[in-house]
């Protein structure tokens, strides 16, 4: 009976801190528009769609997808495309993504304890306050993967239509959803590869339509910018004198490093601010990042078989991808947290002993960290000055100035980007 009782009151203590992070997360919705270079070019890119997307724009050339835009533009259309409904709506974005993965889980996932570890995150809020694609391809990607094991679980027709549906837009959201399509494809095969082996044998066309298939998802590498990306490998590739060994041995190691900044809760650029990796931090980080990793993995397919067979093989496949990819941002890695969390704490069962304290120790540090985090996104969110000096290493220091105060408060401020204030003065 008193086992209960503890276990109701630190239900209900969860639930409270649960909740007080999510004030907070609505109190940083009411900061400034926060600026990236990324957020530059989407907005951009709406202005230029705007206007009825001129083939002489410098915009008809942007990669991005046009997912993230549509939502920016919808926004527009309601008249509430502004910094603070941008983010509400991407906080609503991240809570129905862990949503999600709290459905797909179900009871073997403690519901209050699970958003409270990922609402601590320094990663996630800074993406929900932060006009970027990343929490709506969050929600879409959750939602996909729910749904097709709801399919697979149930044999309905109309859960594997949303997960196609899902899927679809994650993919406009963000390339990488690409793997979304591979998951399902790879969870099919392997659950029915006796029956569909031996269909195959006896149905040729059953074997050419799954020959075509792969074709025409093939195809679609243009059109969704695949192709552009072993484009830039293959450049990189080339000029790497050590036969691309030097490049992607530095990429993965790199990816690695911003793996530890996420999951760690601490990104190491603010321990290293030269952010050369050069230093012992980044080996310390980087032997974080691949033991936390082979962790991970070893939950997965190891030690807990209860994890859906679509999961395991999204985040096997997001990983391989983000692990090449040239671009070393620990944003790209905040996607797979709340599914990574919802794995590391199925594996609850199997920590005991010396590694048992080693979790313990990791999880004060992810906690003051992220409590850490949150303060100072708050206060940044709350001064204008601070945020002006702090936001994206400060190269938006004037033009939030001059958005602000009318000018720039340095004397030696050389340069002032007015397109760039012009987007303050409309989305904020």
């Amino acid at each position: 009976m008193l086992g209960m009782e503890n276990i109701n009151l630190r239900k209900n203590y969860l639930r409270l801190l649960s909740l007080l992070l999510i004030g907070f997360y609505i109190l940083n919705c009411f900061g400034p528009l926060r600026l990236t270079n990324d957020t530059v070019r989407y907005l951009n890119i709406k202005t230029w769609m705007d206007v009825g997307s001129p083939a002489n724009g410098i915009e008809a050339k942007e990669f991005l997808p046009h997912g993230y835009i549509w939502f920016l533009i919808l926004l527009d259309k309601l008249h509430i495309a502004k910094s603070f409904f941008i983010s509400f709506f991407q906080l609503g974005y991240l809570l129905g993504g862990l949503w999600f993965v709290k459905k797909m889980f179900g009871k073997s996932l403690n519901g209050w304890s699970f958003l409270f570890y990922c609402l601590l995150s320094w990663g996630l809020l800074k993406l929900v306050i932060t006009p970027l694609s990343e929490m709506q391809f969050l929600f879409f990607s959750m939602g996909a993967l729910y749904f097709f094991n709801a399919a697979e679980e149930n044999k309905k027709g109309m859960d594997l239509f949303f997960a196609f549906l899902f899927s679809t837009m994650a993919i406009f959201t963000r390339t990488v959803g690409i793997v979304l399509i591979g998951s399902f494809l790879l969870t099919f095969l392997f659950r029915h590869r006796k029956n569909l082996w031996r269909s195959m044998l006896e149905n040729k066309w059953m074997a050419i339509s799954i020959f075509v298939f792969l074709v025409l998802l093939c195809s679609l590498a243009a059109q969704f910018g695949i192709a552009g990306y072993f484009d830039y490998h293959y450049k990189n590739f080339t000029l790497d004198p050590n036969h691309g060994l030097s490049y992607f041995a530095r990429t993965i190691g790199l990816q690695f490093i911003n793996w530890s900044d996420v999951f760690l809760n601490f990104p190491a650029p603010k321990l290293d601010p030269s952010q050369t990796y050069t230093s012992w931090l980044a080996y310390v980080y980087l032997l974080i990042g691949l033991a936390g990793f082979f962790i991970l993995l070893y939950i997965l397919f190891v030690r807990v078989s209860a994890i859906p067979l679509v999961v395991k093989y999204f985040l096997v496949l997001y990983s391989v991808i983000i692990f090449n990819w040239p671009f070393i941002e620990p944003r790209f890695w905040a996607i797979l947290l709340p599914v990574s969390v919802a794995v590391f704490m199925q594996g609850k069962a199997i920590v005991s002993g010396f590694s048992r304290i080693l979790i313990l120790s990791y999880r004060a540090i992810y906690i003051v960290a992220g409590i850490a985090s949150l303060l100072y996104y708050s206060y940044t969110s709350l001064n204008k000055q601070a945020l002006s000096l702090k936001q994206d290493a400060g190269q938006w220091k004037n033009e939030y100035q001059t958005y602000f105060y009318g000018k720039p408060l340095s004397d030696s401020a050389a340069h002032v980007r007015e397109p760039i204030v012009d987007l303050l003065k409309k989305y904020d």
